[in-house]
Formats: structure tokens, sequence, C-alpha cells
């Protein structure tokens, strides 16, 4: 279960990877920078990325939580999104993915966060059966997908 857990935290960070550049501090626009300090007072970034040309990544922990806000070109927060505990689910999350997800386990849960609201997005496993779900935390199902092996993917 644990190396389960494991394959897809990986597969999440060396997806991500793909489609960012990372940043030395240097590179990245005060404006920028002073906008996470504002939105996240007293919190260091462990590492800075640019996703696509369009948005600023900050990579850091908020408590023990692996978390990462986006900013875009004009400094403005997009979103934060964070790595949580499968247990910390809302009931009303928990309800949907039992409902209309029967027999799938939670294995990646995340926390999304972002002038909309807040979201859940999980990875869904039931045996050899992946889908990736976005749910908001009113129990509505935004977005669900299924999840490709990389070696479905040759």
């Amino acid at each position: 279960m644990k190396t389960t857990i494991i394959y897809f935290a990986l597969v999440l960070l060396c997806t991500a990877s793909l489609f960012s550049q990372k940043l030395t501090e240097d590179q990245v626009p005060a404006s920028v920078k002073a906008a996470f300090s504002e939105k996240f007072p007293k919190i260091a970034v462990g590492t800075w990325s640019m996703e696509g040309n369009k948005e600023y990544e900050a990579a850091f922990r908020l408590d023990e939580l692996k978390c990462t806000a986006s900013f875009d070109l004009n400094a403005n927060w997009i979103e934060t999104e964070c790595l949580i505990n499968v247990a910390w689910l809302p009931k009303e999350v928990t309800d949907v993915v039992s409902k209309q997800f029967a027999g799938y386990v939670v294995k990646v849960a995340e926390q999304i966060t972002s002038p909309k609201g807040t979201e859940y997005e999980l990875s869904l496993l039931k045996g050899t059966d992946k889908k990736s779900v976005v749910i908001s935390d009113k129990g509505i199902v935004q977005k669900k997908e299924v999840e490709k092996d990389a070696e479905d993917k040759k």
C-alpha cells in the first residue's frame, strides 16, 4: 500500500516537472516574490519554477504539508495546491467518492484553493483501474478522467 501511494506521488511530481522550468531566486520578479510574501507571511519558498510561459510556481511547506502556489505574470495569485492526508477530506467529498466511485480507494489527495473556492483533486484506484477526479468542497464532481500508466502512453 505504501508503495502505491509513493508511486502516485512520484507520478504527480514527475508529470509536473515535465511542464516546468526551475528558476533561481534572481529570475523571479520582485513583484511575484512580494505577492508570495503577502499571501504567505513567514513562509520560505523551497524552489521556484516557471509553468509554461505564463505562471510562476513556488514550492514550499505549510506546517507539514507540501504545497505549491501559482502566480501569473502580473503577480496575481492563481491557486495554492497542498498534498493532504486522505483522512482530512471533507464528508461531502468522501460521500461523493463512496456513491459515484464505489469500490475505488483514494490514494492521493490534494486540496486546491483559488479565488473560485476550494476543490480536491483525488487519485482513485480500483484494482488496476485508475481515475483522477476533481470534487468541489460542496461535493460536486468538476472533472474526471482515466489515468494511464506510463507504459500505456508509449
